[in-house]
Protein backbone atom coordinates (compact mmCIF):
# COMPACT_ATOMS: atom_id res chain seq x y z
CA UNK A 1 0.00 0.00 0.00
CA UNK A 2 1.02 3.60 -0.36
CA UNK A 3 -0.13 7.10 0.38
CA UNK A 4 0.33 10.30 -1.53
CA UNK A 5 1.84 13.42 -0.01
CA UNK A 6 0.48 16.50 -1.76
CA UNK A 7 3.85 18.08 -2.39
CA UNK A 8 3.13 20.09 -5.53
CA UNK A 9 -0.11 21.03 -7.23
CA UNK A 10 -0.72 21.98 -10.85
CA UNK A 11 -4.11 22.75 -12.36
CA UNK A 12 -4.45 22.00 -16.07
CA UNK A 13 -7.12 23.54 -18.25
CA UNK A 14 -9.60 20.75 -17.53
CA UNK A 15 -9.55 21.74 -13.87
CA UNK A 16 -8.46 18.41 -12.37
CA UNK A 17 -5.66 18.68 -9.83
CA UNK A 18 -2.44 16.71 -10.08
CA UNK A 19 0.29 16.12 -7.52
CA UNK A 20 3.90 15.10 -7.39
CA UNK A 21 4.15 11.54 -6.23
CA UNK A 22 5.15 11.14 -2.59
CA UNK A 23 3.93 7.64 -1.91
CA UNK A 24 6.04 5.29 0.14
CA UNK A 25 6.05 1.57 -0.49
CA UNK A 26 5.00 -0.29 2.62
CA UNK A 27 6.52 -3.00 4.76
CA UNK A 28 4.09 -5.37 3.10
CA UNK A 29 6.46 -5.66 0.15
CA UNK A 30 8.52 -8.14 2.15
CA UNK A 31 6.28 -11.05 3.23
CA UNK A 32 8.83 -12.37 5.72
CA UNK A 33 9.06 -9.07 7.57
CA UNK A 34 5.32 -8.55 7.40
CA UNK A 35 4.80 -11.94 9.02
CA UNK A 36 7.27 -11.10 11.80
CA UNK A 37 5.56 -7.79 12.56
CA UNK A 38 2.11 -9.40 12.50
CA UNK A 39 3.27 -12.01 14.99
CA UNK A 40 4.72 -9.35 17.26
CA UNK A 41 1.51 -7.35 17.25
CA UNK A 42 -0.79 -10.34 17.61
CA UNK A 43 1.08 -11.98 20.46
CA UNK A 44 2.70 -9.03 22.16
CA UNK A 45 6.14 -10.43 21.40
CA UNK A 46 9.27 -8.37 20.94
CA UNK A 47 11.15 -11.15 19.20
CA UNK A 48 9.84 -10.35 15.73
CA UNK A 49 11.12 -6.79 15.79
CA UNK A 50 14.41 -7.99 17.29
CA UNK A 51 14.85 -10.39 14.38
CA UNK A 52 14.36 -7.45 12.02
CA UNK A 53 16.97 -5.43 13.91
CA UNK A 54 19.36 -8.37 13.68
CA UNK A 55 18.90 -8.52 9.92
CA UNK A 56 19.52 -4.78 9.73
CA UNK A 57 22.73 -5.16 11.72
CA UNK A 58 23.79 -7.94 9.36
CA UNK A 59 23.51 -5.50 6.46
CA UNK A 60 20.36 -6.86 4.82
CA UNK A 61 19.13 -3.99 2.56
CA UNK A 62 15.55 -5.30 2.51
CA UNK A 63 15.48 -5.27 6.31
CA UNK A 64 17.01 -1.77 6.37
CA UNK A 65 14.34 -0.61 3.96
CA UNK A 66 11.52 -2.22 5.96
CA UNK A 67 12.73 -0.87 9.29
CA UNK A 68 12.99 2.57 7.72
CA UNK A 69 9.37 2.34 6.68
CA UNK A 70 8.35 1.32 10.20
CA UNK A 71 10.22 4.29 11.68
CA UNK A 72 8.69 6.65 9.16
CA UNK A 73 5.18 5.38 9.83
CA UNK A 74 5.57 4.85 13.58
CA UNK A 75 4.38 1.27 13.21
CA UNK A 76 5.44 -0.94 16.14
CA UNK A 77 8.34 1.45 16.88
CA UNK A 78 8.40 5.08 17.98
CA UNK A 79 8.03 7.32 14.93
CA UNK A 80 11.39 8.79 14.01
CA UNK A 81 11.84 10.14 10.49
CA UNK A 82 15.51 10.85 11.08
CA UNK A 83 16.04 7.16 11.88
CA UNK A 84 13.95 6.26 8.83
CA UNK A 85 16.32 8.34 6.73
CA UNK A 86 19.32 6.55 8.29
CA UNK A 87 17.88 3.15 7.46
CA UNK A 88 17.06 4.17 3.91
CA UNK A 89 20.55 5.65 3.53
CA UNK A 90 22.01 2.24 4.36
CA UNK A 91 19.73 0.41 1.94
CA UNK A 92 20.09 3.06 -0.78
CA UNK A 93 23.88 2.74 -0.62
CA UNK A 94 23.39 -0.92 -1.55
CA UNK A 95 21.29 0.02 -4.57
CA UNK A 96 17.85 -0.61 -3.06
CA UNK A 97 15.54 1.26 -5.47
CA UNK A 98 12.60 1.67 -3.09
CA UNK A 99 14.87 3.01 -0.36
CA UNK A 100 16.42 5.42 -2.85
CA UNK A 101 12.98 6.63 -3.83
CA UNK A 102 11.67 6.99 -0.26
CA UNK A 103 14.81 8.76 0.91
CA UNK A 104 14.47 11.09 -2.04
CA UNK A 105 10.93 11.99 -0.95
CA UNK A 106 12.14 12.84 2.58
CA UNK A 107 15.01 14.97 1.27
CA UNK A 108 12.82 16.70 -1.30
CA UNK A 109 10.31 17.80 1.33
CA UNK A 110 12.76 18.32 4.20
CA UNK A 111 10.42 16.25 6.37
CA UNK A 112 12.33 16.18 9.69
CA UNK A 113 15.59 15.99 7.74
CA UNK A 114 17.72 18.65 6.10
CA UNK A 115 16.16 19.47 2.74
CA UNK A 116 18.38 18.57 -0.19
CA UNK A 117 16.60 18.65 -3.55
CA UNK A 118 19.75 17.98 -5.53
CA UNK A 119 20.36 14.77 -3.59
CA UNK A 120 16.69 13.83 -3.94
CA UNK A 121 16.93 14.13 -7.71
CA UNK A 122 20.12 12.05 -7.74
CA UNK A 123 18.44 9.31 -5.71
CA UNK A 124 15.40 9.33 -7.98
CA UNK A 125 17.70 9.05 -10.98
CA UNK A 126 19.26 5.94 -9.47
CA UNK A 127 15.88 4.43 -8.62
CA UNK A 128 14.53 5.32 -12.06
CA UNK A 129 17.46 3.52 -13.68
CA UNK A 130 16.13 0.39 -11.97
CA UNK A 131 12.62 0.94 -13.30
CA UNK A 132 11.02 2.59 -10.26
CA UNK A 133 7.83 4.11 -11.71
CA UNK A 134 7.25 6.78 -9.06
CA UNK A 135 10.86 7.95 -9.32
CA UNK A 136 10.40 8.34 -13.07
CA UNK A 137 7.22 10.30 -12.47
CA UNK A 138 8.87 12.62 -9.94
CA UNK A 139 11.77 13.30 -12.30
CA UNK A 140 9.26 14.20 -14.99
CA UNK A 141 7.56 16.60 -12.61
CA UNK A 142 10.88 18.22 -11.68
CA UNK A 143 11.65 18.89 -15.35
CA UNK A 144 8.10 20.05 -16.00
CA UNK A 145 8.31 22.65 -13.22
CA UNK A 146 12.02 23.40 -13.39
CA UNK A 147 12.31 22.31 -9.76
CA UNK A 148 16.01 21.78 -9.09
CA UNK A 149 16.74 21.41 -12.79
CA UNK A 150 16.32 23.54 -15.90
CA UNK A 151 12.74 23.32 -17.13
CA UNK A 152 12.52 20.99 -20.11
CA UNK A 153 9.13 19.67 -21.19
CA UNK A 154 10.56 17.21 -23.70
CA UNK A 155 12.56 15.56 -20.91
CA UNK A 156 9.51 15.61 -18.63
CA UNK A 157 7.44 13.87 -21.30
CA UNK A 158 10.18 11.28 -21.83
CA UNK A 159 10.22 10.40 -18.11
CA UNK A 160 6.44 10.25 -17.96
CA UNK A 161 6.28 8.05 -21.04
CA UNK A 162 8.61 5.60 -19.29
CA UNK A 163 6.53 5.74 -16.11
CA UNK A 164 3.35 5.25 -18.11
CA UNK A 165 4.63 2.00 -19.58
CA UNK A 166 5.06 0.84 -15.97
CA UNK A 167 1.37 1.60 -15.29
CA UNK A 168 2.06 4.74 -13.24
CA UNK A 169 -1.38 6.35 -13.24
CA UNK A 170 -0.23 9.91 -12.43
CA UNK A 171 2.07 9.83 -15.46
CA UNK A 172 -0.75 8.67 -17.71
CA UNK A 173 -2.96 11.47 -16.45
CA UNK A 174 -0.23 14.06 -16.86
CA UNK A 175 0.57 12.90 -20.40
CA UNK A 176 -3.13 13.00 -21.22
CA UNK A 177 -3.26 16.66 -20.19
CA UNK A 178 -0.20 17.46 -22.31
CA UNK A 179 -1.49 15.70 -25.43
CA UNK A 180 -4.99 17.16 -25.03
CA UNK A 181 -3.53 20.68 -25.09
CA UNK A 182 -0.56 20.11 -27.40
CA UNK A 183 1.74 21.46 -24.70
CA UNK A 184 5.21 21.00 -26.23
CA UNK A 185 3.96 18.03 -28.27
CA UNK A 186 1.69 17.62 -31.26
CA UNK A 187 -1.90 17.79 -30.04
CA UNK A 188 -3.46 14.34 -30.04
CA UNK A 189 -6.84 14.15 -28.35
CA UNK A 190 -7.29 10.48 -29.19
CA UNK A 191 -4.03 9.63 -27.42
CA UNK A 192 -5.00 11.82 -24.46
CA UNK A 193 -8.33 10.06 -24.07
CA UNK A 194 -6.63 6.67 -24.31
CA UNK A 195 -4.20 7.59 -21.55
CA UNK A 196 -6.98 8.88 -19.31
CA UNK A 197 -8.95 5.69 -19.96
CA UNK A 198 -5.95 3.58 -18.90
CA UNK A 199 -5.42 5.67 -15.77
CA UNK A 200 -9.13 5.66 -14.94
CA UNK A 201 -9.10 1.86 -14.97
CA UNK A 202 -6.21 2.05 -12.50
CA UNK A 203 -8.45 4.14 -10.24
CA UNK A 204 -6.94 7.56 -10.90
CA UNK A 205 -9.55 10.14 -9.87
CA UNK A 206 -8.28 13.10 -11.95
CA UNK A 207 -8.32 10.89 -15.04
CA UNK A 208 -11.82 9.70 -14.24
CA UNK A 209 -12.89 13.33 -13.97
CA UNK A 210 -11.15 14.40 -17.20
CA UNK A 211 -12.54 11.44 -19.14
CA UNK A 212 -16.00 12.11 -17.70
CA UNK A 213 -15.79 15.71 -18.88
CA UNK A 214 -14.97 14.52 -22.39
CA UNK A 215 -18.01 12.21 -22.40
CA UNK A 216 -20.26 14.88 -20.92
CA UNK A 217 -19.34 17.42 -23.59
CA UNK A 218 -18.78 14.93 -26.43
CA UNK A 219 -15.17 16.01 -26.90
CA UNK A 220 -13.35 13.41 -28.99
CA UNK A 221 -15.97 10.78 -28.13
CA UNK A 222 -19.69 10.31 -28.67
CA UNK A 223 -21.54 12.29 -26.03
CA UNK A 224 -22.61 9.98 -23.22
CA UNK A 225 -23.70 11.76 -20.08
CA UNK A 226 -24.55 8.54 -18.28
CA UNK A 227 -20.95 7.43 -18.76
CA UNK A 228 -19.77 10.83 -17.57
CA UNK A 229 -21.81 10.57 -14.38
CA UNK A 230 -20.49 7.04 -13.82
CA UNK A 231 -16.89 8.26 -14.10
CA UNK A 232 -17.48 11.33 -11.95
CA UNK A 233 -19.15 9.21 -9.29
CA UNK A 234 -16.07 6.97 -9.16
CA UNK A 235 -13.88 10.08 -8.80
CA UNK A 236 -16.20 11.55 -6.17
CA UNK A 237 -15.86 8.40 -4.07
CA UNK A 238 -12.14 9.22 -3.86
CA UNK A 239 -12.87 12.77 -2.76
CA UNK A 240 -12.18 14.51 -6.07
CA UNK A 241 -13.56 18.06 -5.61
CA UNK A 242 -14.07 18.71 -9.33
CA UNK A 243 -16.19 15.59 -9.64
CA UNK A 244 -18.26 16.63 -6.61
CA UNK A 245 -18.85 20.06 -8.19
CA UNK A 246 -19.77 18.76 -11.64
CA UNK A 247 -22.13 16.10 -10.25
CA UNK A 248 -23.91 18.82 -8.27
CA UNK A 249 -24.19 20.95 -11.42
CA UNK A 250 -25.51 17.98 -13.38
CA UNK A 251 -28.10 17.24 -10.70
CA UNK A 252 -29.26 20.87 -10.73
CA UNK A 253 -29.54 20.83 -14.53
CA UNK A 254 -31.59 17.63 -14.38
CA UNK A 255 -33.99 19.18 -11.86
CA UNK A 256 -34.40 22.26 -14.05
CA UNK A 257 -35.15 20.11 -17.08
CA UNK A 258 -37.81 18.20 -15.16
CA UNK A 259 -39.40 21.41 -13.89
CA UNK A 260 -39.51 22.93 -17.38
CA UNK A 261 -41.04 19.77 -18.84
CA UNK A 262 -43.77 19.83 -16.15
CA UNK A 263 -44.51 23.49 -16.83
CA UNK A 264 -44.93 22.84 -20.54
Amino acid sequence: QAWINHLYVWEPSLGALGVMSGGYTSVGDNPAVAALVTRAVGHGEGNAIMVLFERVAAGDPDAQYDLGWLYDDGQDVAQDKARAAEMWELAAAQGHAKAQYNLGVLLDTGDNVRQDKARALDLWQKAAAQGHADALYNLGWAYCEGDGVQKDMSTAVAFWEQASTLEQADAKYRLGCIYSEGDGVQKDLEKALGLWQEAAVLGDAPSQFALGLAYYEGTGVDQNREKAVELWTAAKEQGDPDAVRRLAMHAAESVNLVERSVQT
